[in-house]
């Protein structure tokens, strides 16, 4: 029996949906909020969002690639360049996006996020490509 395909995730799309947080909160503020929970208005926006378009379980799979992969995948380059994040607080940013939009437990090191091919593409091949891959059953 063959290994299926890995899943190709669109970075682009990650980023994309990302910018509702980061850019909206730097619309109005120099800084980050003194407290992730600051981002709370617009993480539920986001949320909105990607149920709207149908990209929620695939932002979620991609959030727990980029964690999963830490240092190989920096977390900084999906969030703003209005702010200077470092490493570690773009991490931690994107741990908490992911646990409040509905990642479960701790990323997998070794499940199907992390297999994952994150790929930069326009949005119609994201669509395209996302309707022709099936989302892997999670618990």
């Amino acid at each position: 029996m063959s290994k299926p395909e890995p899943l190709t995730l669109s970075a682009t799309m990650l980023r994309d949906h990302l910018a509702v947080l980061s850019v909206g909160w730097f619309n109005d503020h120099d800084v980050p909020p003194r407290d992730l929970s600051g981002y709370q208005p617009l993480i539920a926006e986001l949320g909105e969002l990607l149920d709207e378009v149908g990209d929620r379980p695939w932002f979620l799979l991609a959030l727990e690639h980029v964690l999963v992969h830490g240092g190989a995948v920096s977390a900084r380059e999906f969030v703003n360049d209005r702010y200077a994040y470092t490493d570690a607080a773009a991490e931690q940013l994107l741990r908490y996006v992911w646990q409040h939009l509905g990642g479960k437990g701790e990323p997998v090191p070794d499940g199907p996020a992390a297999r994952a091919k994150l790929t930069a593409m326009e949005r119609r091949e994201w669509r395209k490509l996302r309707d022709e891959q099936t989302l892997p059953e999670g618990p």
